[in-house]
């Protein structure tokens, strides 16, 4: 409801006549404020804020109060504000503004001290809120609004609006239309508003936007809401996204917008007599930019159903000749490369007039892993070696790994001390797989096999006895070997171990997996800009060591040089039988008539019974009939050997050694870490094969070490323009390692709940949200989610003496609005007393307690505040550090000087009984106090200042005796 401005004051100084206004100014002004009375509104109020007062010197716990110092007394029992409060009383005159409704009004009368502020109408003003004084800083509480009699009978009709009506009249509103609201709303809603749309509350029950009405008008919050069936785990749920991009530069114009080029369709013009260079379409969805060697590159994501054609790149590739029989070369051997650049073409979004031309230019497209390796992690860069390739910013890193098992524990130091079974501690931590269980099998040492006939020994399942060496057997209780119990699964890498014992100490052993980390596949983060030819792809080669003689050197190369042994040829197994030259006989002689040709399983023999021929004889492949090889001198080749299979064999030397190449197999790398819990040591820039059991040294520090794991991931890259990225999940719905999906439990985790985060507990809407606008069927939880309410606003201090020039406006405003006037004067002698909580009226409908008073009379208290003096000491002028009591300088010069005032001066010392017990030190310690001056305070007084400054304070105490008459 607007304030209330058809107002008869506005109109009075037109009704009266021109001869009366002229002759009788004041009758103007008497009528016009009479009418202001008569329009004015009552505000009643509470909680006025507190007002910083003058405390008196005698009495701690009173103030200074006023008594009434003008002819009406008004301000009677008002006290003064202390010049440091920043807050006052309300003062005629001054505007209040309602902190809710943000109305205003002007204060015409206030009688605060009873409770009541008379103010120009305003029936916006809300019951409960907040006002504040703009130039008093003063604070209240409205209680109830009081409308003028004039404006009641006015607009008596148009409190039946929502729109008009007075605020005490709304609670019939919201009992009509807002039943299943709660009455306490926010403080800063509109409530005529909200009742007004309460239809769309009802309306959209259920929904988000329901509860976000509702707790908006409530606390105003806007809800979390929280479904938890979102986070419910659902089989094959998980969505897979891959994108299509065309990597770009921009050709024209030279402020030019490829980011303009979202939504429209982009395209490849025809090379005219290339046949490789066709048309090619396609629709921009997003565009992203970087910049690579200074150059801006624009990344194209394409919507991949709406390609159609070939895009092909600004470089590279090559004419195809009519007859397509191939590419066109040179006479050197050497392609012929286009000669026309490919550019696309695509109208820019925000002027239908510009055309944006860009070159198109090929990227990386697509990676094979041809070699798993082994121990790789998830996210592992993989270094992309532009150096064969013009290209750059190709980005490469691992995204899957296969979990495996382990395959043995190797001991690499027994320590002492351990028994057979102890227990092997399995440190899972980073491993990526669990289950590995393994105690101690074997310590002091190891077994060999000998044969015996002693029934009473160990033997083997062929009958040997299993016998210790007899260097073996240490008896220190040295681990030997490791019995895996559980191999473990999904090991990405190693796990840490160590032995849990009673006795044994310093035993060092670490896991081995050959499958443990295989490299799956890889995700390409940045695809590259401008690669002719595909760059090499250089996997680290994660290499399980032992024998580490010390650590190597991170940066540092290590070399591997392997030798090999000269092996014979390998023979080759044959089916058929040998044929011979045309001139020789196919017959085997052997030099003397008593000899064989033995088979190696021992399963028969060739007997040669006749030297001249051979009556009988077996054949080795069940292949009949066999003739023998003859020399050439008639002797007969003697087979000394059986050759049946394709094992190679060494050539051994008459010392028996064995003969060895001359080559070596040599491969270099560059040492980044090594993790000696596992014995793995990472290696970059690998070159060549490092072999199992060889030693690699380092070329830095010396150290060597040998060889147990090394096997190195191999990747192949191929290039193109329009490629696909390597994709990802667009959510973890149905992953059954996601730690955020949960069980459906019917309860919490299903599809008919619901949880709403504001900053109030669920204890304080629960029912209110039922009854208003919850879904049945539903099951509501409640989170709190942190606020704060704390106020940072700085108010403004100002000085203020209030309660001056009330006249009799308020006695007349309390009989306008129906307040009862008691008896307010009385004397301690008439019979009444004073009441308690003396108030200036009441209602009507109450009665003041008879013979009681509210003002004791008794004589006036003048209170004068005298300006204060200067005293100038040492060429500064002070009014503060001036004393009118107590000690100060002019009182010691009496003390010193003058033996009038005292019984005697202080330099009188003609016997005991009048010494003073001064002394020349205490003279010393007098000093000046109180000036508010830093080079004053503290100072030792001088002699002439007695004189000169007798008013100035000091902090010498005069010396007191007590003498008693005879």
């Amino acid at each position: 409801m607007a304030k209330y401005n058809d107002k008869i004051q506005s109109y009075v100084s037109q009704q009266l006549p021109d001869f009366v206004l002229s002759r009788h100014p004041q009758l103007l002004e008497f009528v016009k404020q009479y009418y202001t009375l008569l329009e004015s509104a009552q505000l009643t109020i509470t909680n006025q804020g507190d007002v910083d007062n003058i405390l008196l010197e005698t009495e701690v716990t009173s103030f200074l109060q006023l008594n009434a110092t003008d002819e009406f007394g008004n301000d009677n029992g008002d006290y003064l504000v202390d010049e440091q409060s920043g807050i006052g009383e309300f003062q005629s005159g001054e505007v209040i503004t309602g902190q809710t409704s943000g109305q205003t009004s002007t204060i015409l009368v206030e009688d605060a001290d009873n409770g009541k502020l008379y103010i120009t109408a305003n029936t916006r003003f809300i019951t409960g809120e907040e006002i504040i004084g703009s130039s008093s800083n003063a604070t209240a509480i409205i209680s109830r609004y009081r409308a003028n009699p004039l404006e009641n009978i006015n607009q008596l009709l148009q409190y039946s609006d929502v729109d008009e009506t007075l605020d005490d009249f709304f609670i019939q509103f919201r009992n009509a239309f807002l039943d299943t609201v709660p009455n306490n709303l926010d403080a800063g809603l509109d409530k005529r508003k909200f009742t007004k749309r309460i239809i769309d509350l009802y309306r959209s029950k259920g929904t988000k936007k329901a509860h976000e009405i509702f707790f908006k008008a409530l606390f105003n919050e806007t809800p979390e809401l929280y479904y938890p069936n979102r986070d419910m785990l659902r089989v094959s749920d998980g969505k897979w996204s891959v994108d299509t991009i065309l990597k770009v530069t921009l050709i024209s114009p030279s402020n030019g917008d490829t980011g303009n080029l979202v939504g429209q369709t982009i395209t490849q013009q025809t090379v005219v007599g290339n046949t490789v260079i066709q048309e090619a379409t396609a629709v921009v969805d997003l565009v992203t930019k970087q910049t690579v060697s200074g150059q801006e590159v624009s990344t194209l994501f394409i919507n991949s159903g709406s390609i159609t054609g070939t895009f092909l790149s600004s470089t590279g590739d090559n004419f195809d000749l009519e007859d397509d029989s191939g590419i066109l070369l040179l006479e050197t051997g050497d392609e012929i490369d286009q000669e026309e650049q490919v550019l696309l073409t695509g109208v820019d979004n925000t002027d239908p007039d510009i055309i944006i031309t860009c070159a198109i230019d090929k990227v990386i497209d697509n990676i094979t892993v041809t070699e798993s390796g082994n121990y790789y992690t998830t996210n592992e860069v993989i270094t992309v070696d532009n150096s064969t390739s013009i290209g750059t910013d190709g980005s490469v890193t691992v995204r899957n790994v296969q979990g495996a098992s382990i395959d043995s524990i190797k001991v690499e130091s027994g320590g002492s001390g351990y028994a057979i079974g102890d227990t092997v501690v399995v440190d899972n931590t980073n491993a990526g797989g669990t289950g590995l269980t393994a105690k101690v099998r074997i310590v002091n040492g190891g077994f060999t096999l000998e044969t015996s006939d002693d029934s009473d020994q160990l033997l083997n399942e062929d009958g040997d006895i299993i016998v210790m060496e007899d260097a073996t057997n240490s008896s220190l209780g040295d681990i030997t070997d490791i019995l895996i119990t559980d191999d473990g699964q999904g090991y990405t890498t190693v796990p840490t171990l160590t032995v849990s014992s009673t006795s044994g100490t310093s035993a060092s052993l670490f896991a081995i997996s050959s499958n443990a980390g295989r490299l799956l596949d890889v995700n390409i983060l940045d695809h590259g800009f401008r690669y002719e030819t595909a760059p090499l792809l250089d996997a680290k080669l994660h290499m399980q060591i032992e024998n580490l003689s010390a650590a190597f050197t991170v940066g540092e190369t290590v070399t591997m040089n392997a030798v090999y042994d000269l092996n014979l040829e390998q023979f080759d197994t044959r089916d058929d039988r040998v044929v011979l030259e045309p001139n020789r006989p196919s017959e085997i002689l052997l030099e003397s008539d008593d000899g064989g040709i033995q088979l190696e399983d021992e399963s028969g023999l060739f007997i040669m019974q006749d030297s001249e021929r051979a009556v009988q004889k077996k054949s080795i492949l069940n292949n009949s009939p066999i003739e023998f090889l003859k020399a050439e001198d008639g002797d007969y080749l003697i087979a000394e050997t059986l050759v049946q299979d394709s094992t190679p064999y060494d050539i051994i030397a008459e010392d028996d050694d064995t003969l060895i190449t001359e080559t070596l197999s040599t491969a270099t790398a560059t040492v980044e870490s090594y993790d000696g819990d596992r014995n793995i040591l990472t290696l970059t820039n690998v070159d060549g094969t490092f072999l199992v059991g060889q030693t690699i040294t380092g070329n830095t520090s010396g150290e060597t070490a040998t060889v147990i794991l090394a096997n190195q991931a191999e990747l192949t890259a191929t290039v193109g323009t329009t490629v696909t990225s390597s994709g990802e999940f667009v959510n973890v719905d149905g992953h059954v390692s996601e730690l955020t999906k949960k069980i459906q439990d019917s309860f919490y985790y299903q599809d008919y709940s619901y949880v709403i985060k504001v900053g109030e507990a669920i204890t304080s809407w629960r029912d209110d949200l039922k009854r208003s606008i919850h879904p049945a069927g539903f099951n509501v939880f409640g989170e709190v989610s942190i606020r704060t309410s704390v106020s940072a606003e700085i108010k403004k201090g100002f000085t203020l003496l209030n309660g001056f020039g009330e006249g009799d406006f308020v006695s007349l405003l309390e009989v306008i609005f129906g307040e009862k006037i008691g008896r307010r004067l009385g004397t301690t002698s008439d019979g009444t007393s004073v009441r308690a909580n003396a108030n200036r009226g009441i209602e009507l409908a109450d009665s003041f307690t008879s013979n009681t008073r509210d003002v004791t009379l008794s004589s006036p208290k003048i209170v004068k505040f005298p300006s204060l003096p200067t005293e100038t000491i040492r060429g500064v002028t002070v009014r503060t550090g001036l004393a009118y009591s107590g000690p100060r300088i002019g009182t010691l010069q009496n003390v010193l000087y003058k033996r009038q005032t005292f019984s005697h001066p202080l330099y009188d010392q003609t016997s005991d009984d009048t010494d003073t017990g001064i002394t020349i030190g205490s003279l010393n310690k007098i000093v000046l106090t109180g000036t508010r001056n830093t080079s004053l305070n503290g100072q030792a007084v001088q002699l002439g200042e007695f004189v000169s400054n007798p008013k100035m304070k000091t902090n010498f105490a005069i010396p007191a005796e007590v003498t008693t008459s005879s």
